[in-house]
């Protein structure tokens, strides 16, 4: 777990989100000690794309999007829960949402970076390129989608940055 009191979270992890994703076979529940499964695939192996997005309907179209393809995602709806519940050792790749509350995405970047988190990641946002986000894809090498974006662009990305 990332020690997230800098930006005044509790320090206690919430629960992850992971719709679609569950550790029994053949049903929704999940188990303590099963493998990780989507569409019968075995994932437990597969390296886990962080989605942190506040939207709902744009984290849960992403979300299935990824999942579709056969990309393991876990889901946030802050950058608190995020810091809350991650693992360091399990940040491959980041698709964070510029515009959040409480710490936005280019913050939550610049967190992981001074941690020492290189993880590839991909901003994405509705509201274009801005001087602070020009700045963070500079400082933190992300690269940047605009919304809405194509579906297979966002793709490609995400299985490029885990190769």
């Amino acid at each position: 777990m990332i020690d997230c009191r800098t930006f005044g979270a509790p320090l206690t992890s919430s629960a992850r989100l992971r719709r679609g994703v569950h550790r029994d076979q053949g049903s929704n529940r999940r188990g303590p000690n099963a493998p990780l499964t989507l569409a019968g695939a075995d994932l437990m192996h597969h390296p886990i794309v962080h989605l942190i997005d506040d939207d709902v309907a744009s984290r849960d179209s992403t979300e299935l999007l990824l999942q579709t393809m056969g990309i393991n995602v876990h889901v946030y709806a802050s950058g608190i829960e995020f810091l809350g519940d991650v693992n360091p050792d399990e940040i491959r790749c980041l698709v964070l949402d510029v515009n959040m509350p409480g710490i936005n995405g280019i913050d939550l970047l610049d967190r992981l970076r001074s941690d020492g988190i290189t993880a590839p990641a991909i901003f994405v946002t509705a509201l274009g390129y801005t001087a602070a986000l020009r700045a963070a894809v500079v400082r933190t090498g992300a690269a940047v989608l605009l919304k809405p974006f194509q579906p297979g662009e966002l793709v490609t990305r995400v299985k490029n940055m885990l190769d």
